[in-house]
Parts: structure tokens; sequence; C-alpha cells
């Protein structure tokens, strides 16, 4: 994927940020969902000091420390919104689906909870499609 270097900013190197899109699907996060998200990725690759082509390998274990589900992946209805809390991706424990309500929602709903286990921080996200 080619982004072009006029009309995008980032704190993450760009080498770096093509491998992090590589490896978004398969942990249903976006790198730069939010500036928290994007922060949480430059603190990560600041600890990288190995050869660019070992990145992938070097972020597998780290990625699924972080993007931790109680249960099932996440099944994202818009763009991955993974939450943070305290600089760190916080557990996903499940979502719930809607098919359009008349009055609240146009079209299918998800609901999507997460929970901080050292916090008890609670968080959601909902997203219509």
């Amino acid at each position: 994927m080619k982004i072009p270097r006029d009309s995008f900013e980032t704190l993450i190197p760009l080498d770096q940020l093509a491998i992090l899109l590589e490896l978004e699907q398969e942990h249903h996060f976006d790198p730069l969902s939010s500036v928290e998200m994007e922060a949480y990725f430059v603190h990560q690759l600041a600890d990288f000091h190995a050869n660019a082509c070992d990145l992938q390998h070097w972020l597998q274990p780290i990625l699924q420390r972080s993007f931790r589900s109680a249960s099932t992946l996440t099944r994202w209805i818009q763009n991955a919104e993974w939450q943070i809390s305290k600089n760190a991706p916080i557990v996903f424990l499940g979502q719930i689906d809607f098919e359009p309500i008349d009055g609240l929602f146009h079209d299918r709903a998800s609901v999507y909870v997460f929970l901080d286990p050292d916090s008890g921080e609670r968080r959601t996200v909902l997203q219509i499609a």
C-alpha cells in the first residue's frame, strides 16, 4: 500500500506503518484510529532495534499480548476503534449486534464492549453501518 507523503502525517515511521497495516486485519486494530493508539505504537516501536525485515516477527508477540479478547474477535462494521486506557489497549469483552431499529438505527449497528481488568474501567463503542 502506497501512502502519499504530502497528504499524510504520523509519528510512526512509514516503513514500520506499512508493516502495522499488514498486521491490522489479523489483530483487528487500526494503528491510526486515535492519537492514543498512534502514541501506543510509537512507544512500542521505540524499543525495536533490529533489521526492518524482522519487525513483523518482533511485533507478533506484542500484538498478541496487547490486543486481547475475552472470547471472540471484534467484527468491526466500520474502522477499528480498539480502546486504549493508561497508554495500552484494553481487553475486548464482546459485541452486541442490532438490526435496524425504527427511530434509533437506520441500518445495522454494533456495540463493542471493552474492559481494563486492572482498573475496572469500561468503555463502549457504537458503530452504525
